[in-house]
């Protein structure tokens, strides 16, 4: 039995994640199972700084200084030198057996990381370069984590119910209010609101196995009380629009949803925006629907910019101008690559047929 070894890879993928840094102007995208680094100080001249290839889907990234936190599924965290052009490798968190790095939220040194089954609290030591588990709480099937000043909120997967459990950070083994909900089975991502320190927003996924429609929540957090004050739906259509709330990013409560492929009633796929100040005595307001093309995955509003981008499976990266909220108000597209249609070799060398890189050897 001869044992394979991986000689190379060329980063690149559909776009899947996308982060903003507004004090150095760079775009974090995570492209498949890579990171790519844009510079986008010049929006005219927006251009790639730094790549790395890794070994798992790219779900999650924060930056620290100049140290960069990456949460890459079975991958694990790694913690990258995000001032080198091949973001050198500083430290690298492992995930075994079934467990992944699938959300990743950081307060000063500490890492809360949701695994899929719980969640992980590390310390990143700056000294020795090195993670240390602290902690490991939260409910069952843990998906998503976010925290704010003194709780965090942690979002969890199930059938038939979804659930978020929010925690003081003094006592991780009691929560303090719990939510429930049947719309939310598939829950994908948590926010908390940016005003004020009693909104949660919850990205639902798909509500059934069909992903013909899809939930988006806020909830209010009153003492022991957690409730649901607001939420809305997109549709999907079975074989061609899988609606999938999956990610958000907001600016004063203004907030940018990414639906997958959900649907508006012109039956174009949309980035929903909503005013959610108002919450939790009235209802968001919808503002407007952004058209980022087929199968977006995540959002990211350009702080201290009109811009929001966009990461697309089959566009890789779109930038709009959201100041007047234009839905086809389009700066460009960011080419990451896609899947690979077909390969074949001959000789020594591999063909591949790469959708949006062309032709690669």
């Amino acid at each position: 039995m001869e044992v394979l070894n991986r000689l190379g890879q060329t980063p690149g993928g559909a776009g899947y994640h996308v982060n903003y840094d507004s004090a150095s102007q760079r775009l974090f995208v995570g492209c498949g199972t890579s990171l790519w680094i844009y510079d986008t100080q010049d929006t005219a001249n927006i251009h790639v700084v730094a790549r790395r290839p890794l070994l798992g889907l790219v779900n999650e990234t924060d930056l620290f200084g100049d140290i960069l936190f990456v949460a890459a599924t079975h991958d694990g965290v790694w913690a990258l030198d995000a001032t080198s052009d091949t973001l050198t490798a500083i430290a690298h968190y492992e995930m075994t057996g079934d467990s992944a790095a699938y959300d990743l939220w950081r307060t000063h040194d500490t890492l809360y990381v949701a695994d899929g089954r719980r969640v992980r609290m590390l310390r990143y030591d700056t000294i020795t370069d090195t993670f240390t588990w602290l902690a490991t709480f939260g409910p069952n099937e843990s998906f998503c984590v976010s925290r704010k000043g003194d709780y965090i909120a942690v979002g969890a997967r199930g059938i038939p119910k979804g659930t978020v459990m929010v925690y003081h950070f003094t006592n991780l083994e009691v929560s303090v209010a719990m939510w429930q909900s049947n719309n939310v089975w598939d829950l994908q991502d948590i926010q908390w609101g940016d005003l004020r320190d009693d909104i949660i927003y919850v990205c639902g996924g798909p509500q059934n196995l069909l992903f013909t429609q899809s939930f988006f929540n806020a909830l209010y957090l009153d003492g022991p009380f957690l409730t649901a004050v607001d939420s809305f739906s997109v549709p999907g259509i079975i074989g061609f629009a899988q609606a999938n709330i999956n990610n958000m990013d907001s600016q004063n409560d203004t907030l940018f949803i990414s639906t997958g492929a959900g649907l508006n009633n012109l039956w174009q796929t949309v980035v929903p925006v909503y005013d959610a100040t108002g919450l939790p005595d009235t209802a968001m307001v919808h503002l407007a629907d952004i058209r980022p093309g087929l199968w977006h995955f995540d959002v990211a509003r350009m702080h201290g910019t009109p811009y929001l981008a966009m990461s697309s499976e089959w566009l890789g990266v779109l930038i709009s101008d959201v100041s007047q909220l234009q839905p086809e108000d389009t700066l460009g597209f960011l080419e990451t690559g896609g899947w690979c249609q077909r390969a074949y070799p001959k000789g020594d060398t591999l063909w591949a047929c790469m959708r949006g890189y062309g032709i690669c050897q």
